[in-house]
């Protein structure tokens, strides 16, 4: 079997892999022999919160966002979300040097990404919200 159509090639793959050390830290696998005697196995949990944006996300944002070409970047980058994939987008695009916009729906169900009235700060400074809708 195959790889599925539009799967990225090995080479890709690490070329992704060196774009993303450059910028982001490596994230920790904690390891829990506790649980590997209790399930008679190894069970680690990689701890993706550790990232700049709290996810996971920010690789793909960054990896994708690293191949703009000049003609792209110089259009921008516009994303929507309810948390994540925005703030991945929004952080990728100002680490490459970019004037990302992203949108949040009002009412985010997470209150530390929503960067209306009464939030509490901790959203990257990147980029310009705008808040649409409810979730």
């Amino acid at each position: 079997m195959g790889l599925p159509s539009g799967a990225p090639s090995l080479a890709q793959i690490l070329e992704a892999h060196w774009t993303l050390r450059k910028v982001l830290p490596a994230t920790p696998l904690w390891m829990f022999p506790v649980l590997n005697r209790m399930l008679g196995g190894q069970v680690g949990l990689k701890l993706e919160a550790w990232q700049p944006t709290g996810s996971f996300k920010v690789r793909g944002a960054l990896a994708r966002l690293a191949h703009l070409t000049p003609e792209e970047r110089e259009r921008g980058v516009v994303t929507a979300s309810a948390g994540n994939h925005s703030l991945a987008v929004a952080f990728a695009a100002q680490l490459l040097g970019g004037d990302p916009r992203y949108g949040l729906p009002t009412g985010n169900r997470f209150p530390e990404q929503d960067p209306g009235p009464g939030s509490n700060g901790s959203l990257p400074a990147a980029g310009r919200s705008e808040l649409h809708g409810s979730p």
